[in-house]
């Protein structure tokens, strides 16, 4: 029988070897010896695992809200905030009296906005004013037009206003302006001349006021007309408003005072008030009176309500003419 010797393990580490052992300490770093490896445990590879797939997880769903759910919103977003329009409003058109000076300009206004300014107040009734673009609580026009409202102002729009331009401004995502041009540009509004001459409506706007006011009139109209073409040379309605305090909307007193005026300053008395007719011949009448000397500028006639012509034809008869009512000592 052959015996084989069992080979047994020596837990024991012999001094011999721990010498032997020391001799290789010289390690090549670069080649990674020396090194003394670990393996990763199974609980490192189940929460890295988790943590890529919770944000694979938040990604996606964040993929989805941004293309699916919300994707047109936020591209509609995307264009206007990099390709913006601006309204570039058009000057609107100067009035002008007979001699060429200015009824109605535009100026800044204190925003920095354009504005209508009337120069000749005493003129509000009819030039009238106008109505500027408005915007929203956020700073957005929704109305782009300046509107003439009344007077020459509304009747003229047309020719006044002109056209608005626009100015894209393209910016990137983080808000600055790569390029801004302007599309369309603005279309001035056209002049309109008046047949009016401004400084003879100042001198008898200020006659009528005076004469009113000294009498104790609460309203009162006059009109000049070119007697040898039949132009409008003044037209004076009293009381009257003033348009850049209605174009302005304030002050919101003063606007009060002409609602409860008893003058009624919004009627243009000149052209819509109601007066008994009168024959525009007995002005001539009277001259003619004066010329010849029947009468002086004293005289004093004294109308009864009718007048009694005694009958040629039939002595002691008289013919009788009613007026409409006895006006007295005139």
């Amino acid at each position: 029988m052959k015996w084989q010797r069992k080979r047994v393990f020596d837990p024991e580490i012999a001094p011999d070897e721990i010498f032997l052992d020391a001799s290789n300490t010289a390690f090549d770093r670069a080649r990674f010896e020396g090194r003394l490896e670990k393996p990763l445990s199974h609980g490192t590879y189940f929460w890295l695992s988790a943590a890529l797939l919770l944000l694979f997880g938040i990604l996606a769903v964040r993929s989805w809200n941004i293309q699916i759910t919300n994707g047109a919103v936020f591209a509609a977003e995307s264009a206007h905030n990099s390709l913006d329009a601006t309204v570039l409003f058009a000057p609107r058109g100067v009035i002008e009296d007979v001699h060429g000076t200015i009824l109605a300009e535009n100026v800044e206004r204190s925003d920095g906005s354009a504005g209508r300014r009337y120069p000749y107040p005493e003129l509000s009734h009819i030039i009238g004013y106008v109505s500027y673009p408005k915007k929203d609580a956020n700073g957005v026009y929704y109305d782009t037009s300046e509107t003439g409202v009344t007077g020459l102002e509304a009747q003229y729009d047309a020719l006044l206003s002109g056209t608005n331009g626009q100015i894209l401004t393209e910016t990137d995502a983080l808000g600055r302006v790569r390029s801004e041009g302007t599309v369309v540009p603005a279309k001035e509004g056209g002049t309109l001349q008046l047949s009016i001459d401004a400084e003879l409506e100042k001198f008898f706007a200020r006659a009528i006021a005076d004469t009113a006011r000294t009498h104790g009139f609460i309203a009162g109209a006059g009109v000049i007309l070119d007697t040898e073409s039949g132009a409008v040379r003044a037209i004076v309605s009293y009381p009257s408003y003033d348009s850049n305090v209605m174009s302005n909307g304030g002050p919101s007193e003063i606007i009060a005072g002409y609602n409860t005026s008893p003058g009624h300053p919004f009627l243009d008395h000149a052209v819509q008030g109601i007066y008994t007719p009168g024959s525009i011949v007995k002005p001539f009448v009277a001259a003619g009176a004066l010329t010849d000397k029947l009468i002086t500028p004293d005289t004093v006639i004294n109308d009864p309500g009718s007048l009694s012509l005694p009958d040629p034809y039939h002595p002691g008869k008289t013919f009788i003419y009613k007026g409409w009512k006895a006006l007295g000592p005139v």
